[in-house]
């Protein structure tokens, strides 16, 4: 599915990470390179060395518990900073129709069981938005939720079924059950492993309406949504041998509405797994020459460690502070995204128009 995303714009955003408890300070560490990698406490494979397992976690108080444990408390900030910053103080009183949508991970990921999934779909409407008529849904498709709940969001604005929606997505990789399965899937980068991916965590939100209703409310846009597209693939595993099919239609999709010509950086889920690796190589081989010269590759894994279902929001949030602070420079930002179990999404946000231009 490709859905041209016409008139909807990105008007508040917020994020909490191991690297800031807010957007602002969220992006900027990024954009320098830093990285707060610390030894995981909480890891009790024994490893045969003193390497253990490094992490980029918010706050290690909070645990080894499984994800619905933790996801109010990187929840809560980002959610007030994305209402705040798009002047909806008090969700209650506003008059249109709202709609909320959550990426999660798989709600059969190891260490998940169905009944705390269940108990937390069931409290998150009233813990997120209280007495809000807000309508809530949930995707549940671990990294590429974040840009699969964009596009049910992009879609109710255009039918009209929807005058603003609230989209989240949040994860933490930080369950001592979950990984040891990645352990024993050999997905961890710990040792003398070359490969592998840093657990992470944290969580964000966009607020997406149309530029009308925006306007309406004298909001300036921080970003436009031009495009979005949804694939499937075979999922991924040892002996499935990777062709990128899923996520080259999902970028050629893409660069087709937005234009490969105006793309100045693209944003992945790039997290140290050869697998990622290896499709994204064939993707960018076959899509991406028409980008201009000098485009940037981007993998904010490289800082936060993987984000797992909060990567995809989080992309926009980074995105979209970039054209906020000026350092993207003019053009469009290309992200993609790619769950293990088959899901492929690619979007691509542009820049609201300078003042004095259309």
């Amino acid at each position: 599915m490709t859905r041209a995303a016409s008139g909807i714009v990105v008007t508040g955003i917020g994020m909490k990470t191991p690297l800031g408890n807010h957007s602002v300070q969220s992006a900027a560490s990024v954009r320098a390179g830093i990285n707060r990698f610390r030894r995981w406490p909480h890891f009790g494979v024994d490893l045969g060395d003193d390497s253990g397992l490094n992490a980029s976690f918010v706050n290690p108080d909070m645990g080894d518990d499984p994800w619905t444990e933790k996801a109010f408390e990187l929840l809560g900030p980002p959610l007030e900073e994305a209402l705040w910053s798009s002047r909806l103080y008090d969700l209650e009183k506003h008059r249109g129709k709202l709609s909320a949508f959550l990426a999660l991970p798989y709600p059969d990921r190891e260490g998940t069981t169905t009944e705390a999934f269940e108990e937390f779909a069931a409290s998150l409407r009233e813990d997120c938005f209280g007495e809000a008529p807000v309508q809530t849904e949930i995707i549940a498709l671990d990294h590429a939720s974040g840009l699969v709940a964009v596009a049910r969001a992009v879609e109710q604005l255009q039918r009209g079924h929807a005058d603003l929606c609230l989209v989240g997505g949040v994860d933490s990789l930080l369950d001592s059950r979950f990984l040891y399965a990645l352990f024993t899937e050999k997905r961890l980068k710990v040792g003398s492993r070359g490969s592998g991916l840093i657990p992470g965590e944290g969580g964000a939100f966009v607020i997406l309406e149309r530029e009308r209703d925006a306007a309406r409310r004298k909001i300036k846009p921080l970003a436009r949504v031009e495009a979005i597209a949804l694939e499937k693939d075979e999922p991924w595993g040892p002996e499935a041998p990777l062709r990128a099919e899923g996520l080259s239609r999902a970028l050629r999709s893409v660069l087709q509405v937005a234009g490969a010509g105006e793309i100045r950086r693209v944003i992945t889920d790039l997290n140290g797994e050869r697998w990622r690796f290896l499709e994204w190589a064939l993707a960018e081989t076959r899509c991406l020459e028409e980008l201009p010269r000098g485009w940037q590759l981007w993998h904010p894994a490289d800082c936060l460690g993987d984000l797992g279902a909060a990567y995809g929001i989080s992309a926009m949030v980074l995105a979209t502070r970039a054209m906020a602070r000026g350092y993207h420079g003019d053009g469009k930002v290309l992200i993609s995204a790619c769950s293990e179990r088959g899901e492929r999404a690619a979007m691509c946000l542009s820049a609201p128009p300078r003042k004095g231009t259309d």
